[in-house]
């Protein structure tokens, strides 16, 4: 049975990456620590369930989950690595356009990460797409949040869930407040000083 697990927020990071417009710097600041707290609670149920480090592969869902990979690769050094990009098909699909090396053929789990879950449809495909690759003994979906609609869906489908916020509204495949530029990774693309520097220039 899925398990879903909500961290608290009681530092209010998270009440910050869901301000609408946040500055760059603000919300980049925020999934840092964010990533941070994420990490430490994936590996805490994974130690919970007795699963060891060198038998997990952490799936890096391009480009959003990007933002959060830091923070598990210094919080589960013993685990493998996996990068996995997915674009969005015209009819509505989800499909594998890169996936790097996965280094055994299987995991006692696969932890995918990502910032947000809007329909779940990718978390969907990023499972078929590894299924060619390695065997799983359990699935887990670390997010930063997820819609209500996402957090059904998979944990329908036997993901165990962890995330900031797990019912978030959803409007046309959106997470209400909006945030897809979050998600798409696009905080790597504004100016380093904009992106590490608050206005008194603290990094």
């Amino acid at each position: 049975m899925s398990e879903l697990v909500e961290i608290s927020d009681s530092d209010g990071w998270y009440a910050r990456f869901r301000a609408a417009q946040p500055p760059r710097w603000q919300a980049r600041q925020a999934v840092d620590r964010l990533g941070e707290r994420l990490a430490g609670a994936t590996a805490e149920r994974l130690a919970r369930c007795g699963v060891a480090e060198d038998r997990v592969l952490c799936a890096v869902l391009l480009r959003g989950g990007a933002l959060l990979y830091p923070a598990f690769a210094s919080r589960l050094p013993g685990a493998d690595f996996t990068l996995l990009g997915l674009q969005r098909q015209p009819s509505g699909t989800v499909a594998c356009s890169y996936l790097s090396n996965v280094p055994q053929s299987r995991y006692d789990r696969i932890v995918y990460v990502d910032c947000v879950a809007a329909t779940g449809r990718t978390l969907l495909a990023a499972r078929m797409a590894l299924a060619q690759h390695c065997l799983s003994g359990g699935d887990l979906a670390a997010l930063i949040c997820s819609s209500t609609p996402a957090t059904e869906l998979v944990a329908a489908a036997g993901y165990d869930v962890v995330g900031f916020s797990l019912w978030e509204a959803v409007d046309g495949g959106i997470v209400s407040p909006d945030l897809g530029e979050l998600d798409a990774g696009d905080l790597f693309s504004s100016p380093v000083a904009e992106r590490h520097r608050d206005p008194a220039g603290r990094r």
